[in-house]
């Protein structure tokens, strides 16, 4: 099963890897905000016309993980990068929750490959899929931690909620 699990990822990988820009409506504007995070520190030209002001706001994946990835490969390769853990997460974690809640392993939960590139992904709400992305994970944690003493699983589901906001 793993097999296929990693035969499914490279496929679904493939149009991310192949297309010179992602067939995402909204990936240029991702893209382009990534580029300027990334580059405005260092920068005194973006610096006179942007400023970066940090709040507690939902939908900020992209911006906690593309800028750190961008000061070691370039902002493209990053945001395709974050692309790539987006889709791979989202069928991981269906994985990782179906193992967890029937105990048992089963091709059914490979099923969510075909629901990977849809509607959402297709217009660029790429923030609200990565907290898609994150969420079988934290249910799958906590279903994990069942048996776990209560502050354990409180503690885990906080920084669950956490970095689903």
């Amino acid at each position: 099963m793993l097999g296929a699990f990693f035969l499914l990822s490279a496929g679904a990988l493939l149009p991310i890897a192949d297309a010179p820009l992602p067939p995402i409506l909204d990936y240029p504007n991702h893209l382009a905000r990534m580029y300027l995070l990334a580059a405005l520190p260092s920068s005194a030209v973006l610096a006179r016309y942007y400023t970066a002001h940090w709040a507690a706001l939902p939908n900020l994946a992209l911006d906690a993980l593309v800028p750190p990835l961008a000061h070691v490969m370039p902002v493209e390769a990053a945001m395709r990068l974050a692309l790539a853990a987006i889709l791979i997460g989202t069928a991981g974690g269906c994985l990782a929750l179906h193992r967890l809640a029937f105990a048992r392993r089963s091709f059914w939960p490979l099923v969510g490959f075909l629901f990977l590139y849809n509607r959402m992904l297709l217009w660029g709400f790429l923030n609200y899929l990565a907290g898609l992305a994150i969420m079988p994970w934290a249910l799958a944690a906590w279903i994990a931690l069942e048996a776990r003493p209560s502050g354990l699983r409180t503690a885990v589901g906080i920084l669950a909620a956490t970095a689903l906001y």
